[in-house]
């Protein structure tokens, strides 16, 4: 929840309560002594954060993918799904640091629709829907 809050520049933490009470404590180890932050929780966010696309997300003629990551030599794996869940692109990008830091990425990912008896038809660079990959 705070990581979603946080992506907006008007919120700096974010202090958690349950029916009005403050919430000091998640589980045995994690105490809370000051609001959540990104910081708060840094060791739990994924080596890569995709911030664009959107889960779900329709794109026309391109795919902007951007995002942070603490990856091997910044190299950032992308590959876009199409709604079949299948693998239709396969690239990379550099992240602007690595292993052991978190570095910003951002590319841009261009297709072609065509038409085809029965319906549109994308190439093989075409996401129709962007979705998640694990």
């Amino acid at each position: 929840m705070a990581a979603t809050l946080l992506q907006f520049p008007t919120y700096d933490g974010v202090w958690l309560s349950v029916e009005g009470r403050p919430v000091d404590k998640i589980g045995d180890e994690f105490v809370l002594y000051d609001p959540m932050t990104r910081r708060s929780y840094r060791e739990l966010i994924a080596p890569n954060l995709v911030k664009s696309p959107l889960v779900g997300q329709r794109v026309k003629r391109s795919v902007v993918v951007a995002g942070t990551a603490n990856v091997f030599e910044a190299t950032v794996s992308i590959r876009v799904l199409d709604e079949r869940g299948k693998a239709i692109v396969g690239t990379f990008a550099t992240a602007t640091c690595g292993t052991g830091c978190r570095g910003r990425y951002e590319t841009n990912i261009p297709f072609k629709v065509f038409a085809h008896p029965g319906g549109s038809r994308c190439s093989s660079r075409a996401p129709r829907t962007a979705r998640p990959f694990t």
